[in-house]
């Protein structure tokens, strides 16, 4: 749970003076429906959570929703940490199958404060590691595109914000990206498996430092990508370890 604690720690400490944490989550909007789930017992199979998108789809869609056992918990204009305080009482308490989380683009658009990529992905997985503790499946959605922020136009640019949110996340559980080698030329790579290594470096983004052993890093803004297990186009998903035998190095090799 150290993603949680540290997110909190940084909600705490920048939260705005002008609400209070509790009002912050807007944890009124369900209350009142959630007691009388938890009352009856009449729990969801699956819960929509989210921000103004996820909303719509329940209020848009609310036949759809009901007559399949959903629940919708969306609130317009959330963020991260907003949806994070709540995830408690509108996701775990409800006791769902599965959580859809739909999040992240109104951090790009600083509803709540700067944004940070490293500390939204945090929230998030820290959702995750909450659902997972309480045995339900997550399925993360990616944010929407967004070419503008009508209430945010000094922000300009949304689309390279977003692109470079969705590979934040990536690769959990499962990414696709373009491995080059050399003169063997482009092949579609699929990450399984990686960790997130921070610290500095004079490498290129995409450049590939390897020991041809068990290591396999790839170059990222704040430190590395440190693969674990993959798929190459046409094969089985295999540890990096049995890729990097028939891995050939070059100077110009490097994911895309």
């Amino acid at each position: 749970m150290k993603h949680l604690f540290f997110a909190l720690l940084y909600f705490f400490a920048t939260v705005a003076t002008a609400q209070t944490l509790s009002e912050y989550p807007d944890f009124e909007r369900y209350q009142k429906d959630n007691e009388r789930i938890i009352q009856n017992k009449t729990y969801p199979k699956v819960i929509f959570i989210g921000n103004s998108i996820t909303d719509g789809w329940a209020s848009k869609r609310p036949v759809f929703v009901t007559g399949n056992q959903f629940l919708g918990r969306g609130i317009s204009g959330q963020t991260s940490p907003q949806l994070l305080l709540r995830f408690q009482k509108d996701v775990i308490d409800l006791k769902p199958k599965a959580v859809v989380i739909n999040i992240g683009t109104n951090d790009i658009a600083e509803n709540t404060g700067k944004y940070s990529i490293e500390y939204t992905v945090s929230n998030i997985k820290s959702m995750v590691e909450l659902a997972k503790s309480h045995k339900i499946k997550v399925y993360l959605s990616s944010v929407l595109p967004v070419d503008v922020y009508p209430w945010r136009k000094d922000i300009t640019d949304a689309v390279k914000q977003i692109y470079d949110f969705i590979r934040g996340l990536s690769p959990y559980p499962a990414a696709w990206t373009e491995l080059y080698m050399g003169g063997a030329g482009k092949q579609m790579m699929k990450i399984y498996e990686a960790e997130k290594i921070f610290c500095q470096h004079d490498m290129q983004i995409g450049e590939i430092r390897t020991d041809l052993k068990t290591d396999f890093r790839i170059a990222v803004k704040d430190g590395f990508i440190n693969i674990l297990s993959l798929q190459l186009a046409g094969k089985k998903r295999m540890h990096v370890a049995d890729f990097l035998r028939g891995y050939r190095t070059a100077n110009d090799n490097r994911v895309e």
